[in-house]
């Protein structure tokens, strides 16, 4: 079978003397890999376009057997300009990159997903000193993209909006607020108003809209608990060693 799709490069490297395998997020189909015969010498077919955080055009057929994916070629659509010189701007995205390659994207999540990789691109891009706590709400918005959004808005227990300390538990998903918090339970985080403030606009949004992160001490451990207890309870997801790993 024959198709052709668009797709985001996370990770790429070199097999043999001059093959390629890339794997790509694509807009259509989600995750996968694909193997590019000859990349690291052509001059026509993928004329270098291979390279991580790329979009590209590309044309696909299954092999024979239906064992591996075959990329036929591929254009150039759109290309960091700046990123590459940048190291902590890399150093973030791939960060990134790991975590949404980590996370096993379906064609139902697919488009959502593509969208959200092109605008860490753009956000990346824009931002000369990124805030490294941006890794850590980009995963809330791609869990949010595959079915995982976190209650950030009202209280489980009486409903209501909370504008003071409140109680976020990793398990259940859910928050509380300060009267209604049931008590301590694993992965019970608790969270003043800016913690809360900043959970709800940076997670809710995608990354190319963030405008600025304003956490600082307790605020930035609160938000980092929360979302490292919220994504290896619910995606059963944890770094490890360079990688997400199934905790």
């Amino acid at each position: 079978m024959e198709w052709s799709d668009r797709g985001v490069i996370l990770r790429h490297g070199l097999f043999h003397e001059a093959d390629m395998w890339v794997r790509i997020l694509f807009r259509e189909r989600g995750l996968a890999t694909a193997f590019a015969f000859g990349a690291a010498k052509s001059k026509v077919r993928f004329c270098g376009c291979l390279d991580t955080f790329n979009t590209i055009d590309v044309r696909l057929k299954t092999s024979s057997r239906n064992n591996y994916i075959n990329m036929l070629e591929a254009s150039l659509i759109e290309s960091p300009a700046n990123l590459r010189t940048n190291w902590r701007s890399m150093g973030l995205g791939f960060n990134c990159l790991r975590f949404m390659e980590a996370a096993d994207i379906d064609a139902d999540a697919a488009p959502e997903c593509f969208s959200l990789a092109e605008n860490l691109r753009r956000w990346l891009e824009r931002e000369k000193t990124p805030d490294p706590m941006a890794a850590r709400f980009f995963r809330i918005s791609l869990a949010r993209l595959l079915g995982y959004a976190p209650n950030l808005n009202r209280c489980a227990r009486c409903g209501c909006h909370p504008n003071g300390e409140a109680f976020f538990h990793a398990e259940e998903g859910r928050l509380y607020c300060g009267g209604c918090n049931p008590g301590d339970r694993r992965g019970s985080v608790a969270l003043s108003p800016v913690a809360l403030a900043n959970l709800r606009a940076l997670s809710s949004v995608e990354p190319a809209d963030w405008t600025g992160f304003s956490l600082t001490g307790p605020d930035r451990r609160a938000c980092s608990r929360l979302i490292d207890n919220f994504i290896e309870y619910h995606l059963g997801l944890k770094w490890d060693n360079g990688f997400f790993r199934r905790s």
